[in-house]
């Protein structure tokens, strides 16, 4: 209440009086006793009831360990006995037989940190209270592939396990002679080795000297890209001579077209090889220089 003090003017000023009121109640509490139960109806006792009604969802959380849901069905103000139902939520821990004393119970939510409930790591958090204590958790445990991480706890170590940013492989031979004859051989030198199963990009070029050849007909050259481990051809380039009478040509260089390429192993050998169908009659028909390359697109 206030009484009216008189300050000498138009108006009087109202004097505060303050009455002390009393605390409400938390809305949290500590389990007393009480079994869980993971269908039907449970009853619990709690530190404090005045907080709670029927129909309200009730987390309960054990200190460092899982959380439960359940549903208020009926409160006991007197004994602060609460009947609880189990709603079974994606995020609740596996059933125990019973909980602990202690286990905090709040509403509609999980206890944050300063309650000693970390979120775990398999519901989106640390595990852990402190963000010391949250690196020493994750810098152990990197979050797996299939859970959105890398599984390493390192960029090079990520980029392994993911399969990006790998070094390509690549043979380059120069400085051949190499006749091209009627049967397919590999070019002298050239040779990659898979490191490792996946998906890779196969690239490659063939350098070819004509040197006062003669053709009477025209011939088919043929290139082919193989996994000789697996008995596999990855690619096949041909191309025609033309018919040609003691000619010089520039250098011929042939390309293969980019080609995805999964069905290689660690360890498989892929060769480029190289023949035309009839051999030239006349002059110097050789592979001067060959490049093959594989480069990582994903591992698998």
């Amino acid at each position: 209440m206030s009484d009216a003090a008189n300050c000498n003017c138009a108006c009087p000023s109202p004097a505060v009086v303050s009455t002390p009121g009393t605390a409400g109640e938390s809305a949290f509490a500590t389990l007393v006793t009480g079994t869980i139960a993971d269908s039907g109806s449970t009853v619990m006792v709690f530190t404090n009831t005045g907080w709670i009604v029927p129909g309200m969802i009730v987390i309960l959380s054990v200190i460092g360990g899982d959380s439960y849901t359940y549903q208020v069905s009926g409160v006991d103000y007197t004994t602060n006995q609460v009947t609880l139902d189990y709603q079974d939520y994606s995020t609740d821990g596996p059933i125990p037989a019973s909980l602990p004393v202690g286990t905090k119970a709040v509403v509609g939510g999980l206890i944050g940190p300063s309650q000693g409930n970390p979120l775990a790591i398999a519901n989106g958090g640390t595990g852990a209270s402190s963000l010391v204590q949250a690196q020493l958790i994750l810098g152990a445990t990197p979050c797996a592939i299939a859970y959105g991480g890398t599984g390493a706890a390192t960029k090079s170590t990520a980029q392994l396990a993911l399969g990006l940013g790998q070094d390509a492989v690549i043979s380059t031979v120069t400085g051949l002679a190499q006749a091209i004859t009627a049967s397919a051989t590999q070019i002298a030198g050239s040779d990659v080795t898979v490191p490792a199963a996946g998906s890779y990009l196969v690239t490659g070029s063939v350098s070819i000297d004509y040197t006062g050849v003669t053709f009477a007909s025209s011939r088919v050259i043929t290139i082919t890209v193989r996994n000789v481990t697996q008995g596999v051809d990855i690619i096949t380039v041909t191309r025609n001579t033309g018919i040609l009478t003691t000619l010089g040509l520039p250098t011929q260089d042939i390309k293969f077209a980019e080609t995805l390429y999964s069905g290689g192993v660690a360890n498989d050998h892929i060769q480029v090889r190289i023949s035309v169908s009839v051999i030239n009659s006349a002059g110097t028909f050789a592979v001067l220089a060959s490049t093959c390359c594989i480069t990582p697109l994903r591992r698998s």
